[in-house]
């Protein structure tokens, strides 16, 4: 973890396959109106130690969302998708924002980004507002569209 990082410590155990647990993890950075979150996702590693299986470990803003899915069309594994909140010229901080939507999909040892979009729609900063329910047909989509071609590479 990042040393800017240790406020509102989350760890939440994830089964992203039958037998498959790993442990989603996010800390948040100190400020008040506007913070990042890091989040790692873990598994047990050599000697006691946890090692991750998100390359890279990635930051949010404070107004994200994540997600696992089961989409066994895509995966044996769950789909891991985040929506990180972006600012624009003239937004309010907690005003309507547009989002960059990243989904990554399980690879033998670790989660590896399969697609990553900028939604065309605003969506209020709400935190419950469900930007990836409302996203999700179009990350669908996508992932049914690219999916072919990661396949085919790792042959």
């Amino acid at each position: 973890m990042p040393a800017d990082f240790g406020w509102n410590l989350k760890v939440k155990l994830v089964e992203i396959a039958r037998g498959s647990p790993i442990l989603f993890f996010s800390a948040n950075s100190g400020g008040v109106s506007g913070f990042a979150v890091h989040v790692a996702l873990l598994r047990p590693g050599g000697a006691k130690t946890l090692e991750s299986v998100l390359a890279p470990p990635i930051e949010l803003s404070n107004q994200s969302q994540t997600v696992f899915w089961s989409e066994p069309d895509l995966s044996d594994s769950k789909v891991f998708v985040t929506a990180n909140g972006l600012w624009a010229p003239g937004e309010s901080h907690y005003g309507e924002h547009r989002y960059e939507i990243s989904a990554y999909l399980w690879e033998e040892l670790f989660y590896g980004l399969a697609d990553r979009y900028i939604t065309s729609r605003w969506y209020d900063s709400d935190p419950k507002s469900d930007v990836l329910g409302s996203e999700r047909p179009e990350i669908i989509a996508r992932l049914k569209k690219v999916i072919p071609g990661i396949r085919q590479r790792a042959q």
